[in-house]
């Protein structure tokens, strides 16, 4: 029997897994896709996040990257695999959380697997997993040979084919840019007005270039055989085309909801209020001629939004609520707020004190850890990790020039990035020296400071280099053993 359960292994979900495993408890999660974060690895390859590099980290463990302000995708999915194995995270991927029952030692979690229906015993489930893409259905008028996606990795998937985008919010710009700047030709359908996304000079420019277009309130969309038909002004008109893209968002896991209904987890009063509960984000953009300030909007909507205290701090019947929903931020918005919640829940199933963000407010106003002062970061965490400098094999820093002498015969000529043999600042060469695998940042601690105050700003000094291309960590050990 598990000592917790923990259901969704995204960022938040993960991050309970590490705590558990801090604490000592025996912890497993259930991922419903075919590997954690799931829903990350859907966005486009190279899609850059609004949250800095610090939103996204575990107990201050840096996350390594090209630019601490421009997180990549990728960059996410490397850090959180490392974290995975550094704390050796027990994730079983294909897992759907399909019902849960009292046991005589706990609970029962049933999943739906690949193999049939399998039961998991717990004494604790934390519910992670609020929100799903939104895979809004079109009615169909004939069968179709279009193609429907909703998420996409790459642009190439869709060149030479004619594309339509449906939806309004940011996801649906972001995939018609990254399409347009493939070269590729996009017609976007709204079902209301254009925002501010859409009225961008560089979009703009990008539509006029790719002779690409934005229809707007495009009503009763269908399929049918070789594209779509909508509606607009009475009129109705129809596009042909091989592939239509829906962006419409996330959706709330109302599936899951019921399960807990049924269990008496949540009773119908507060299902009701979770099904209604709209962001702050979401209002502000539907309000936009409230005579409210942008902060009496969000005092209203802290005001309406559901009490869930308890189900931090105790729990109902060993069941236990962390991440997204517990604030106020867009489902996919707010990191740094649901990764504090699943870390808080975790310190109350051990009797820890804990600092839990109950009613945070907009995750923009929500505090970074890594600050000018030190006493900010979790220096416990952070200390036996052993950093390297970056180099070719761990991200594409170097610019290498491919040249070919008169015999045909190559030749690469490599330069290294600002920081690699640097020669401006002597602590800097100093840390790369001692960054080779044996030293950890206690032993770099240790060998380059003499006072509190020269911790303080090696530790700053170190951040910025992992921010900044320069430093990178690895797991501890790897647990495969000598091969045999």
């Amino acid at each position: 029997m598990f000592d917790v359960l923990i259901i969704g292994c995204g960022p938040t979900g993960i991050a309970a897994l590490a705590e558990c495993k801090a604490n000592g408890l025996k912890a497993v999660g259930i991922e419903m896709g075919n590997k954690p974060l799931s829903n990350i690895s859907k966005y486009p390859d190279g899609l850059v996040f609004f949250s800095p590099a610090e939103q996204f980290q575990i107990f201050d463990i840096p996350l390594d990257c090209k630019n601490r302000k421009e997180v990549s995708k990728e960059e996410v999915l490397f850090y959180y695999s490392r974290l995975i194995n550094r704390y050796r995270l027990n994730i079983k991927c294909n897992y759907s959380f399909v019902g849960i029952k009292e046991c005589q030692n706990g609970l029962e979690v049933l999943c739906r697997t690949e193999n049939g229906v399998e039961t998991i015993n717990t004494k604790r489930v934390i519910f992670t997993a609020w929100f799903n893409i939104n895979e809004v259905k079109l009615e169909s008028i004939k069968e179709t040979k279009v193609k429907i996606y909703y998420h996409f990795n790459n642009a190439i998937e869709f060149a030479g084919k004619r594309v339509i985008i449906i939806g309004s919010g940011i996801s649906a710009c972001e995939a018609c840019v990254f399409l347009m700047m493939s070269g590729q030709q996009i017609r976007l359908l709204l079902r209301g007005k254009k925002n501010d996304w859409h009225n961008n000079k560089s979009f703009k420019r990008l539509l006029e270039i790719t002779e690409s277009e934005v229809i707007e309130e495009a009503l009763d969309i269908r399929v049918h055989e070789s594209g779509i038909c909508m509606k607009k002004d009475d009129e109705t008109y129809s596009f042909d085309c091989e592939a239509i893209i829906i962006c419409a968002g996330q959706a709330l896991n109302v599936d899951s909801l019921n399960i807990f209904r049924e269990f008496n987890v949540i009773d119908k009063e507060l299902f009701s209020q979770l099904c209604k509960v709209e962001p702050y984000s979401k209002i502000l953009r539907k309000r936009k001629t409230t005579t409210l300030t942008s902060q009496a909007l969000l005092e209203e909507t802290i005001k309406n939004w559901p009490d869930l205290q308890r189900y931090v701090t105790t729990g109902i019947k060993g069941v236990y609520f962390a991440g997204s929903i517990l604030h106020v931020g867009a489902s996919a918005a707010g990191i740094r707020v649901s990764i504090n919640t699943a870390i808080s829940v975790v310190k109350f199933i051990c009797n820890r004190d804990s600092l839990a963000i109950i009613k945070s407010p907009a995750p923009t106003l929500g505090q970074n850890l890594v600050k000018e002062n030190s006493h900010f970061i979790d220096m416990s965490a952070i200390l036996d990790i052993k950093p390297y400098p970056v180099k070719s094999w761990t991200r594409n820093t170097f610019s290498v020039s491919v040249l070919e002498d008169d015999y045909g015969m190559l030749s690469t000529k490599t330069e290294s990035s600002y920081y690699l043999g640097s020669k401006k600042d002597r602590l800097i060469k100093k840390i790369f020296r001692l960054s080779n695998g044996d030293n950890s940042i206690r032993d770099i601690l240790q060998k380059c400071c003499d006072t509190e105050e020269d911790v303080k700003k090696l530790v700053l000094l170190l951040y910025h280099l992992f921010y900044h291309n320069g430093l990178t960590w690895f797991p501890d050990t790897f647990g495969f053993g000598a091969p045999k």
